[in-house]
Protein backbone atom coordinates (compact mmCIF):
# COMPACT_ATOMS: atom_id res chain seq x y z
CA UNK A 1 0.00 0.00 0.00
CA UNK A 2 1.51 3.40 -0.68
CA UNK A 3 0.94 6.12 1.80
CA UNK A 4 0.30 9.50 1.19
CA UNK A 5 2.19 12.77 0.94
CA UNK A 6 1.02 14.27 4.30
CA UNK A 7 1.71 17.92 5.69
CA UNK A 8 1.33 18.39 9.35
CA UNK A 9 2.44 21.61 10.98
CA UNK A 10 4.25 24.38 9.77
CA UNK A 11 4.58 22.51 6.34
CA UNK A 12 0.87 23.09 5.89
CA UNK A 13 1.11 26.91 4.97
CA UNK A 14 3.08 27.14 2.35
CA UNK A 15 1.26 23.87 1.00
CA UNK A 16 -1.62 25.92 1.37
CA UNK A 17 -0.20 29.00 -0.42
CA UNK A 18 0.97 27.01 -3.62
CA UNK A 19 -3.17 26.17 -3.48
CA UNK A 20 -4.30 29.49 -3.67
CA UNK A 21 -5.51 29.32 -0.07
CA UNK A 22 -4.95 30.06 3.30
CA UNK A 23 -5.14 28.65 7.07
CA UNK A 24 -7.17 32.02 7.90
CA UNK A 25 -9.56 31.71 5.71
CA UNK A 26 -10.16 28.24 6.27
CA UNK A 27 -10.56 28.68 9.98
CA UNK A 28 -12.79 31.65 9.72
CA UNK A 29 -15.26 29.73 7.62
CA UNK A 30 -15.10 27.03 9.85
CA UNK A 31 -15.63 29.25 12.86
CA UNK A 32 -18.73 31.31 10.94
CA UNK A 33 -20.02 27.67 10.28
CA UNK A 34 -20.10 26.40 13.90
CA UNK A 35 -21.55 29.48 15.11
CA UNK A 36 -24.23 29.46 13.23
CA UNK A 37 -25.16 25.75 13.69
CA UNK A 38 -24.37 26.81 17.61
CA UNK A 39 -27.81 28.54 16.52
CA UNK A 40 -29.83 25.58 16.34
CA UNK A 41 -31.74 24.42 19.33
CA UNK A 42 -33.91 20.59 20.53
CA UNK A 43 -36.46 22.70 19.01
CA UNK A 44 -34.75 22.45 15.51
CA UNK A 45 -34.90 19.42 13.33
CA UNK A 46 -32.79 16.97 14.17
CA UNK A 47 -30.31 17.47 10.76
CA UNK A 48 -30.15 21.45 11.86
CA UNK A 49 -26.30 21.61 13.04
CA UNK A 50 -25.14 19.55 10.52
CA UNK A 51 -26.59 21.22 7.61
CA UNK A 52 -26.04 24.41 9.19
CA UNK A 53 -22.34 24.03 9.31
CA UNK A 54 -22.42 22.66 5.64
CA UNK A 55 -24.08 25.51 4.01
CA UNK A 56 -22.76 28.69 6.40
CA UNK A 57 -18.88 27.01 5.58
CA UNK A 58 -19.86 26.92 2.08
CA UNK A 59 -21.24 30.32 1.97
CA UNK A 60 -18.32 31.77 3.93
CA UNK A 61 -15.89 30.44 1.44
CA UNK A 62 -17.42 31.93 -1.23
CA UNK A 63 -17.22 35.05 0.65
CA UNK A 64 -13.95 34.86 1.28
CA UNK A 65 -12.29 33.36 -1.73
CA UNK A 66 -14.07 36.07 -4.15
CA UNK A 67 -12.00 38.61 -3.44
CA UNK A 68 -9.08 36.43 -5.04
CA UNK A 69 -11.62 35.59 -8.18
CA UNK A 70 -12.71 32.33 -6.68
CA UNK A 71 -15.81 31.38 -7.83
CA UNK A 72 -18.61 29.57 -6.42
CA UNK A 73 -21.71 26.77 -7.36
CA UNK A 74 -22.73 23.73 -7.48
CA UNK A 75 -21.14 21.87 -10.91
CA UNK A 76 -22.07 18.35 -10.69
CA UNK A 77 -24.36 19.25 -8.02
CA UNK A 78 -21.63 19.23 -5.74
CA UNK A 79 -21.69 22.34 -3.63
CA UNK A 80 -17.59 23.76 -4.21
CA UNK A 81 -15.46 26.74 -4.83
CA UNK A 82 -12.86 26.84 -7.81
CA UNK A 83 -9.98 28.85 -9.49
CA UNK A 84 -9.26 28.79 -12.39
CA UNK A 85 -6.04 30.73 -12.22
CA UNK A 86 -4.72 27.83 -9.54
CA UNK A 87 -6.75 25.47 -11.42
CA UNK A 88 -7.98 24.27 -8.23
CA UNK A 89 -11.30 22.71 -6.77
CA UNK A 90 -12.08 22.89 -3.17
CA UNK A 91 -15.16 20.74 -2.25
CA UNK A 92 -16.29 20.50 1.36
CA UNK A 93 -17.48 17.14 2.54
CA UNK A 94 -18.21 15.88 6.06
CA UNK A 95 -15.36 13.05 6.78
CA UNK A 96 -15.30 9.54 8.65
CA UNK A 97 -14.09 9.30 12.16
CA UNK A 98 -10.65 8.85 10.72
CA UNK A 99 -10.39 12.28 9.27
CA UNK A 100 -7.43 14.92 10.50
CA UNK A 101 -5.74 11.84 12.08
CA UNK A 102 -1.91 11.88 10.48
CA UNK A 103 -1.15 8.30 10.81
CA UNK A 104 -0.46 7.85 6.72
CA UNK A 105 -2.14 4.39 7.43
CA UNK A 106 -5.50 6.67 8.44
CA UNK A 107 -8.28 4.89 6.34
CA UNK A 108 -9.96 8.52 5.99
CA UNK A 109 -13.32 9.43 3.46
CA UNK A 110 -16.66 11.13 3.14
CA UNK A 111 -18.74 10.18 6.08
CA UNK A 112 -21.11 9.25 3.46
CA UNK A 113 -20.78 8.04 -0.63
CA UNK A 114 -20.76 10.58 -3.18
CA UNK A 115 -22.53 8.76 -5.75
CA UNK A 116 -21.40 9.05 -9.53
CA UNK A 117 -20.63 12.92 -9.46
CA UNK A 118 -18.17 12.62 -7.08
CA UNK A 119 -16.34 9.76 -8.88
CA UNK A 120 -16.17 11.61 -11.78
CA UNK A 121 -14.48 14.26 -10.18
CA UNK A 122 -12.05 12.15 -8.87
CA UNK A 123 -11.23 9.87 -12.23
CA UNK A 124 -11.57 13.04 -14.28
CA UNK A 125 -9.73 15.73 -11.83
CA UNK A 126 -10.18 18.19 -14.37
CA UNK A 127 -13.17 19.82 -16.09
CA UNK A 128 -12.20 20.61 -19.81
CA UNK A 129 -15.59 21.75 -20.84
CA UNK A 130 -14.53 24.98 -18.90
CA UNK A 131 -11.39 25.45 -21.30
CA UNK A 132 -12.63 24.77 -24.16
CA UNK A 133 -13.18 28.29 -25.44
CA UNK A 134 -10.29 29.74 -23.44
CA UNK A 135 -6.98 31.01 -25.43
CA UNK A 136 -4.11 28.38 -24.73
CA UNK A 137 -2.20 32.27 -23.37
CA UNK A 138 -4.79 33.12 -20.86
CA UNK A 139 -3.20 31.37 -18.04
CA UNK A 140 -5.93 29.46 -16.63
CA UNK A 141 -4.97 25.73 -15.47
CA UNK A 142 -7.04 22.56 -15.77
CA UNK A 143 -8.87 22.05 -12.18
CA UNK A 144 -7.44 19.44 -9.95
CA UNK A 145 -10.62 18.39 -7.25
CA UNK A 146 -9.14 18.56 -3.17
CA UNK A 147 -11.62 17.59 -0.88
CA UNK A 148 -12.03 19.91 2.34
CA UNK A 149 -13.06 17.08 5.23
CA UNK A 150 -14.39 18.02 8.31
CA UNK A 151 -15.72 15.99 11.51
CA UNK A 152 -16.80 17.10 14.77
CA UNK A 153 -15.46 15.81 18.14
CA UNK A 154 -16.78 16.73 21.61
CA UNK A 155 -15.10 19.71 22.16
CA UNK A 156 -13.42 20.35 18.60
CA UNK A 157 -13.68 20.26 14.95
CA UNK A 158 -10.81 18.36 12.99
CA UNK A 159 -10.31 18.67 9.32
CA UNK A 160 -8.20 18.36 6.30
CA UNK A 161 -7.23 18.89 2.55
CA UNK A 162 -6.76 16.20 0.97
CA UNK A 163 -6.21 15.12 -2.98
CA UNK A 164 -6.85 11.67 -5.37
CA UNK A 165 -7.07 10.84 -8.86
CA UNK A 166 -7.84 7.43 -8.03
CA UNK A 167 -10.76 5.38 -6.58
CA UNK A 168 -9.69 2.51 -4.29
CA UNK A 169 -9.41 -1.25 -5.59
CA UNK A 170 -12.70 -1.99 -4.39
CA UNK A 171 -13.84 1.43 -6.13
CA UNK A 172 -16.28 2.04 -3.18
CA UNK A 173 -13.52 4.09 -0.93
CA UNK A 174 -10.89 6.54 -2.04
CA UNK A 175 -7.03 6.30 -2.08
CA UNK A 176 -5.84 9.94 -1.12
CA UNK A 177 -2.03 10.72 -2.93
CA UNK A 178 -1.71 14.15 -0.68
CA UNK A 179 -3.23 15.16 2.39
CA UNK A 180 -2.54 18.28 4.29
CA UNK A 181 -3.89 17.82 8.31
CA UNK A 182 -5.23 21.08 8.94
CA UNK A 183 -5.62 22.91 12.30
CA UNK A 184 -8.05 22.08 14.90
CA UNK A 185 -10.64 24.58 15.13
CA UNK A 186 -12.39 24.40 18.96
CA UNK A 187 -16.35 24.46 19.11
CA UNK A 188 -18.72 26.95 20.44
CA UNK A 189 -20.07 26.79 23.84
CA UNK A 190 -22.75 24.40 23.91
CA UNK A 191 -22.16 22.92 20.96
CA UNK A 192 -21.94 19.31 21.21
CA UNK A 193 -22.97 17.05 17.62
CA UNK A 194 -20.00 14.83 17.32
CA UNK A 195 -17.72 12.05 19.09
CA UNK A 196 -13.90 12.10 19.90
CA UNK A 197 -13.84 8.29 18.68
CA UNK A 198 -10.47 9.11 17.33
CA UNK A 199 -8.22 7.08 15.48
CA UNK A 200 -5.50 8.56 17.41
CA UNK A 201 -6.14 6.24 20.40
CA UNK A 202 -4.32 3.16 18.63
CA UNK A 203 -1.35 5.83 17.99
CA UNK A 204 -1.31 6.30 21.82
CA UNK A 205 -0.65 3.14 22.80
CA UNK A 206 2.09 1.39 20.32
Amino acid sequence: MVHPLTHVGEAIHNRLGSLGLDWEILDDAFTFGLEEASTCTDRDAGFCKGVMLYSRLGRRLQERLSRFDWIGGRPHNQQCVWSLHAGVRVLHVTGNVETGNPDPSAQVAPERPGGSARRDLILMNAQRSLFDELDPGSGFRELKTWFLLYRMGKSSLRSELSYTENLSDDGGGISWSERIILPEVPLPAGLGMGDDRWAFDHIASK
